[in-house]
């Protein structure tokens, strides 16, 4: 018979994971709601709604998960595993029940689960190196584009991008480069928005399609 010990930590942090699930579903509805009601606002209007949503999911968690550890600070949890089965034991327990769910939609759940918090964490610790991993090569694939292979456009192509900005009231900096690492228009960068144009574009496109296509 083998034993380890569950830290307040990762048991609030597991807690915390599941309790995300129904708390961004909620959140999710709610925005899907408001922007189907909304249908007129922009597109600016929308992004923020919808950074807004995903902020509020970021501090509901990081609320559930703060809650949840004070509600286990003086709560030890041993898991003993006996054959096939595991057995979560509550020890040193000093006027606290772990976890404190009660109010949730998950609070017949948790308690069955408290044995797999360890693997329940390693698997999304696993999941998010993963998505940080595949972000990074994006993110390098991005800068290769950005920098490898471009040139500045001549200024008439230039100018439509500026008109461009005062027609839609956008007044914020955006770069125009010609690419050869490109084959379709390409808008890139979210903070400095960059929009990279084949150079085939140039000599295959006429100036009121050129203009429209920028």
């Amino acid at each position: 018979m083998g034993a380890f010990t569950i830290t307040p930590l990762v048991q609030s942090f597991c807690t915390a994971l599941l309790c995300t699930l129904w708390q961004g579903l909620l959140i999710w509805g709610f925005l899907h709601i408001t922007l189907r009601a909304l249908q007129g606002i922009t597109a600016h209007t929308r992004y923020l709604l919808s950074c807004s949503a995903l902020a509020l999911i970021t501090l509901w968690f990081a609320d559930t998960w703060i809650t949840q550890y004070n509600s286990l600070q003086s709560v030890t949890v041993y898991v003993t595993n006996m054959g096939h089965t595991s057995h979560a034991v509550v020890a040193h327990q000093v006027g606290a029940t772990a976890p404190n769910t009660a109010n949730t939609p998950l609070a017949g759940i948790v308690p069955y689960i408290a044995g797999y918090a360890p693997v329940i964490v390693l698997l999304y610790i696993t999941g998010l190196m993963v998505m940080l991993l595949r972000f990074a090569l994006h993110y390098r694939q991005l800068r290769t584009m950005r920098f490898v292979g471009v040139a500045t456009p001549p200024p008439h192509i230039a100018d439509m991008l500026t008109q461009a900005q005062y027609a839609m009231g956008i007044y914020r900096k955006v770069t125009l480069l010609l690419s050869s690492k490109v084959n379709v228009p390409v808008m890139m960068g979210a903070i400095r928005p960059v929009i990279l144009l084949p150079v085939a574009t140039i000599s295959q496109l006429s100036p009121q399609q050129l203009e429209a296509v920028i």
